[in-house]
């Protein structure tokens, strides 16, 4: 699973390009709280939709399928290895869009 990254300073550096561990939970904890309330890209943009209007909910948007953490990690794992969406997805048994 995506934790596999969090096993070592050196895996971490490897699969993400962060130094440490230690450095990868400041991250997770310094930016968080912002990214918990995080709004994503909507192709709709241009319509009004309503779903982003509720106070109840604690994340606007879609439910997410991952957890915020492993979404960071993904990113990363893109972002440093080039890795394609798709593979991703494969290797870490995700639910693939058409």
């Amino acid at each position: 699973m995506v934790q596999g990254v969090l096993t070592s300073n050196e895996s971490v550096k490897f699969y993400t390009g962060i130094p440490s561990l230690s450095w990868f939970m400041l991250l997770v904890y310094t930016f968080f709280p912002c990214a918990g309330k995080m709004k994503y890209w909507d192709k709709n943009k241009d319509q009004k939709c309503y779903y982003q209007d509720d106070p109840e909910k604690e994340k606007p948007g879609r439910k997410r399928k991952v957890e915020l953490k492993e979404e960071f990690i993904l990113v990363l794992l893109r972002l440093k290895l080039g890795l394609m969406e798709r593979h991703l997805a494969d290797m870490f048994s995700f639910c693939k869009h058409s």
